[in-house]
């Protein structure tokens, strides 16, 4: 009998907390006696903690409408200390960065991100991949994070004073070891706004704003239109969560004050795309539902050549023993038709 099985076995039949709901984007939901709670939130939690005993557990699964991420996750429910904590979705961030690339936790939070927008409420035809580089001059190379990020502000403010708000995105800055950086963007337009960045504004505000040449001028910046969600998810994997080979940071950049590697364009636009579905599930719907996302998750590695045995084992040993939360790429109508079989 394997960690998993044991586990489940230990675990009585757990009767239904949290009503299934929609719940907006949050990064934790609490319940108080004397709290206001707003409605985006009202629904994730438990109704009435004076019901539950200190150590119950609270099982959920949370899929993102019109996305593809799944997460399970048993809660630990703590009456002392007055309130009820479900962790939300899209994690925190850590300490501030001290190499040249981005690290696997901040990737990982990335395409969760990814993962979470809801596609059906966004054309897919209505994204932009943008690029905006640096020169070579030695004032490109006299930049260091600070001048970056009043940059890319600079930017930013120009985009909505151009087009208002009718889009929102993400940035991710990518360092060389020449002492430059140069920052990629997923720009994504909404409620039928035509998405189009004239190429010739985009070059021209792009070097006004950093004061390049007639060379940066001319192949300082660069645009491409999506084709699909596909490729969508494609630019994000390879392009805007790429990370780098170099661990050590090189001796060009250890004056350049390294930042965060990437954040958000116009945040509140985007977290109204990003709809979870909170679902409560019996300790026996959650073990089975573990099982087929341990399964699918293992397939997935072993079509990607990623698949490393004793890595899995200690994995998976480690989530089964502490009933950690489980996080899979798993699209919503599957991960829905999935729920209805299993329950």
């Amino acid at each position: 009998m394997n960690n998993c099985t044991k586990n489940q076995a230990n675990h009585q039949e757990t009767i239904a907390l949290v009503p299934s709901s929609s719940v907006g984007l949050s990064s934790q939901s609490h319940l108080s006696k004397t709290a206001s709670i707003s409605p985006i939130r009202q629904a994730s939690v438990v109704p009435n903690p004076h019901t539950l005993q200190d150590g119950d557990t609270v099982y959920l699964l949370e899929t993102a409408v019109g996305g593809s991420l799944a997460r399970l996750a048993p809660t630990k429910v703590k009456p002392m200390e007055n309130h009820h904590h479900v962790q939300g979705m899209e994690g925190t961030r850590k300490g501030i960065p001290t190499k040249p690339t981005i690290s696997r936790a901040s990737r990982r939070r990335l395409l969760r991100l990814c993962g979470r927008l809801n596609r059906s409420k966004i054309d897919e035809n209505s994204t932009l991949f943008v690029t905006l580089t640096y020169g070579s001059d030695k004032k490109a190379l006299s930049w260091n994070w600070i001048d970056y990020k009043r940059h890319l502000n600079n930017f930013n403010t120009r985009l909505r004073r151009k087009f208002g708000n009718t889009f929102f995105g993400l940035w991710r800055v990518e360092w060389q070891k020449r002492g430059v950086g140069h920052f990629h963007m997923v720009i994504m337009f909404v409620d039928g706004f035509k998405a189009y960045i004239d190429k010739d504004w985009l070059a021209q505000s792009w070097n006004e704003i950093t004061e390049g040449n007639q060379d940066h001028l001319e192949a300082g910046t660069s645009i491409e239109r999506a084709r699909s969600w596909k490729h969508t998810g494609g630019y994000f994997s390879k392009t805007m969560a790429y990370i780098g080979k170099d661990e050590a940071v090189p001796k060009a950049l250890l004056n350049k004050g390294l930042g965060r590697h990437w954040g958000y364009i116009n945040k509140d636009l985007l977290n109204r795309y990003i709809n979870i579905k909170t679902d409560s599930i019996t300790s026996k719907t959650f073990f089975k539902l573990r099982r087929i996302f341990l399964t699918y998750l293992k397939k997935r590695k072993e079509q990607k050549n990623l698949y490393d045995h004793s890595w899995w084992k200690v994995f998976k040993d480690r989530l089964c023993q502490h009933d950690m939360m489980l996080n899979i790429h798993m699209e919503y109508a599957q991960t829905q038709r999935l729920l209805s079989v299993v329950s």
